[in-house]
């Protein structure tokens, strides 16, 4: 099996992954706030708001889908490096 070489150190490597497990987090709360906005939204401006929290929840989630697959190939990538190593 080729042995992956993106140019950075299994130290390095880590500490990416640590920030975009906390990203990753981040996004999930700021989804979950999102969502119940939406949700909860009322007044005169209800239409407007509720389409507007609507339209963040779902890039939200879209941004976390690729946060969460682009850590799953950085542990891919640091596992294979730590058994060819």
């Amino acid at each position: 099996m080729l042995k992956a070489n993106i140019g950075l150190t299994n130290q390095q490597v880590s500490e990416v992954v640590q920030l975009l497990n906390k990203t990753l987090t981040d996004e999930v709360v700021l989804y979950s706030k999102t969502r119940n906005y939406h949700w909860n939204v009322t007044g005169s401006n209800f239409g407007q708001l509720h389409k507007l929290f609507e339209d963040q929840y779902n890039e939200i989630a879209e941004l976390a889908i690729q946060l969460q697959s682009e850590q799953d190939n950085l542990v891919i990538l640091l596992s294979e490096h730590q058994v060819g190593s």
